[in-house]
């Protein structure tokens, strides 16, 4: 019997492609399960181990990838984790993966970097309490004022300078907001507009 070293797996040479290829899917399932097992009892390092084997096995994977970017991350490799994590916001556009990067470019203070995160999280996704928190911080400590639009419609904004309402476009028309209270509402039908925009004073605007 031949062997053959495929993908670090050692292989009778005998099996077919697809034979193999299932040997190596099942074994980079594993290399997964066991890595985010010890993610979840609290041991990085050896996640990381079991996260980059199961990396290597499939370089194709989103679930892989996103969780070696934490574990890579975790383990003090923020330059590795930002080069998985860019490769996979621009194949997938995913909230979580552009959060992680936002923070990954802030730790290696790398502001344009953290600033064009936090700019698409804005613009290409309803506004969440999480990015609400990451635009306040971000925004109050280099004095720049944000705005953003929930998924039910409500305009918010916040950061330094923050005051009146933004302005709101849709389909390139000005259009007034509704008010109700001290909140602040896209009108009715806004939901089926192509183009929604909010210009206000500041760094950010939310466009869809």
């Amino acid at each position: 019997m031949t062997l053959i070293n495929h993908g670090f797996i050692w292989q009778d040479a005998t099996l077919t492609a697809k034979q193999r290829n299932s040997l190596i899917q099942k074994d980079a399932q594993h290399a997964f399960q066991a890595g985010m097992q010890a993610w979840e009892e609290g041991k990085p390092y050896t996640a990381h181990d079991w996260l980059e084997r199961a990396y290597r096995l499939a370089p194709e994977s989103g679930h892989v990838l996103f969780a070696l970017a934490l574990a890579r991350r975790a383990v003090h490799d923020g330059a590795g984790a930002q080069k998985l994590l860019q490769n996979l916001v621009n194949k997938y556009d995913f909230k979580e993966g552009w959060v992680l990067l936002h923070h990954l470019w802030c730790e290696q203070g790398y502001f344009e970097g953290a600033k064009h995160a936090l700019a698409h999280l804005l613009s290409s996704f309803s506004l969440t309490s999480d990015i609400q928190k990451i635009a306040d911080q971000f925004c109050k400590e280099h004095s720049f004022t944000w705005c953003g639009l929930t998924e039910a419609g409500q305009v918010q904004w916040g950061g330094v300078g923050a005051g009146k309402a933004p302005i709101l476009y849709l389909n390139h028309q000005r259009v007034a907001l509704r008010k109700k209270g001290a909140r602040y509402f896209c009108p009715a039908g806004w939901v089926e507009v192509e183009h929604i925009e909010l210009v206000f004073d500041a760094l950010f605007s939310q466009m869809v």
